[in-house]
């Protein structure tokens, strides 16, 4: 009998920790997923989100800087494959950072306050630039 106690109780116990594991367990609906507004994760089953101003970021890397102190005209080849570069180092530093801080989904600044207001968010934006900042 007291064995079956113990079962019946730690069952509960197991099912309650389960529940709270769980809990804070977010998804994005399927008709709401834009995955250019999506950086890093998964927008199915991420309990841990950050957000990110993309413009900002950008405009903090060297090879953003690289245009505007070469006044590289907008149009140009020179210009396109400096903004690809700027982008690209944007959004390591936004994957390197989400994982240094064990962010599970990190989004566009505002896509997830667009979807759902109760899903709680981080604003990396300063802890990317910082990043870049210190190369």
């Amino acid at each position: 009998m007291k064995l079956s106690i113990l079962a019946i109780a730690a069952a509960f116990a197991l099912a309650a920790f389960a529940g709270a594991a769980t809990a804070d367990t977010h998804s994005i609906p399927d008709d709401d997923i834009d995955a250019r507004m999506i950086f890093h994760g998964s927008p199915s089953g991420f309990s841990n989100a950050g957000e990110v101003d993309l413009q900002t970021v950008v405009y903090a890397t060297d090879a953003y800087k690289e245009i505007e102190r070469g006044r590289i005209e907008r149009g140009t080849g020179t210009y396109w494959i400096r903004m690809e570069q700027a982008t690209s180092q944007a959004h390591r530093a936004i994957a390197k950072t989400a994982e240094e801080e064990e962010l599970d989904l990190v989004v566009m600044k505002g896509y997830l306050e667009d979807i759902d207001e109760s899903i709680p968010v981080k604003d990396i934006t300063d802890s990317v630039v910082s990043k870049l900042e210190d190369g």
